[in-house]
């Protein structure tokens, strides 16, 4: 019978929590509480990060396509723009580890915060009073509800207190304002 890791460390976590931890003392609760909180996040982590990650550098590589058409690429910083050109090299790369998904991940999560950056400059540079929003202002509000939308993805498997309501009403205010634009 073959076992997966999920199982493993499902098994693992399971007998710490039966076996080991009504053994010690108080103040040592706490602390292995903490640990089996992040063995249960690694299940979760091996079981859905992979498809998620592809999901989001797919998505990232658009909104910067998109950021680059709005910015105009004389306007780019060069760093952003080699910056941008590296990682869709490392991209068409075979990549198989998780490690170097989450690293190309860390790395065009940033660069679309560098971009959402300059999207602002631009945008309040512009003048007010628009009737229709400008593409940089629409490209804008795309990173940071792509942002919010990848925090959130998250957040059931990485807090360790619940997510309290207001948290869920205050982000999706903040979403259903750029779906007016």
């Amino acid at each position: 019978m073959t076992t997966t890791v999920i199982s493993r460390l499902h098994s693992i976590r399971q007998y710490l929590a039966d076996e080991i931890l009504p053994d010690l003392p108080g103040e040592k609760r706490s602390d292995f509480r903490a640990a089996l909180k992040i063995l249960e996040t690694m299940e979760i982590e091996i079981d859905f990060l992979p498809g998620l990650l592809e999901t989001e550098v797919h998505d990232m590589f658009r909104l910067c396509d998109a950021a680059l058409a709005a910015l105009g690429r004389p306007e780019l910083a060069d760093k952003n723009l080699r910056t941008y050109n590296e990682l869709t090299r490392r991209s068409a790369a075979s990549i198989r580890q998780l490690s170097e998904k989450q690293d190309l991940h860390a790395d065009l999560t940033n660069l679309v915060g560098q971009f959402a950056v300059q999207l602002r400059a631009k945008v309040e540079a512009e003048p007010q009073g628009l009737n229709c929003p400008s593409g940089s202002k629409v490209v804008l509000i795309k990173c940071q509800q792509f942002l919010r939308r990848q925090a959130r993805a998250r957040l059931g498997w990485q807090a360790v207190f619940p997510a309290a309501t207001f948290y869920h009403e205050t982000a999706n205010a903040y979403d259903n304002e750029g779906d007016a634009a």
